[in-house]
């Protein structure tokens, strides 16, 4: 994307603004759904609503956080339930567009369209190291976040220190065990 973020905040909150009465059409099929109706999801990413805090160098608009903000009020006028998937989804790209550039790789890599949610528990404990296929570290930590691929990461402290490390925990798999480890 070459355009300014204004730009972009501003094309996606036009995005949101033609979507609400579509929502509000489906908000009650949300509820009862109790998941937001493929056609909703659908229509996300149409408008590019699932990539609002997802850094730009992979696809995304990197919005600043007043203007997802904006986009979640907007959307919450048609339905509520919608407008806090897509906040959670920004905020959680937002996170990983903080960390090691190598995690933002890695989840995005072979789905670039993936769709992440985290709640972020840094837990467990890791050690460093050069091996575990390439990871700058290995231990255990708890998964924190899940895409649709099946993939989760979770974040833990190198031994003396209380700096997170989230790439050490990034596996392929849903199981709280690391599976380069095999801990």
């Amino acid at each position: 994307m070459n355009e300014s973020p204004e730009t972009r905040a501003s094309e996606i909150l036009r995005r949101a603004e033609e979507l609400v009465p579509v929502l509000a059409e489906r908000a009650a099929e949300t509820e009862a759904l109790r998941r937001l109706p493929d056609e909703t999801m659908a229509d996300i990413r149409a408008a590019g609503l699932h990539a609002m805090g997802k850094p730009e160098r992979l696809g995304g608009a990197e919005l600043p956080l007043d203007a997802i903000v904006r986009v979640v009020a907007t959307l919450a006028r048609g339905c509520a339930s919608t407008a806090w998937v897509c906040g959670v989804y920004s905020d959680h790209e937002m996170i990983v567009g903080m960390m090691d550039p190598r995690v933002a790789d890695e989840i995005w890599a072979d789905e670039p369209d993936a769709l992440i949610a985290t709640g972020y528990f840094p837990s467990g404990t890791n050690e460093p190291t050069a091996t575990a296929g390439g990871s700058p570290a290995a231990g255990v930590s708890r998964a924190a976040a899940t895409t649709q691929a099946g993939r989760s990461w979770g974040a833990s402290s190198q031994r003396g220190t209380d700096r997170p490390n989230p790439i050490s925990a990034w596996c392929r798999s849903t199981k709280s065990r690391s599976t380069t480890t095999g801990r």
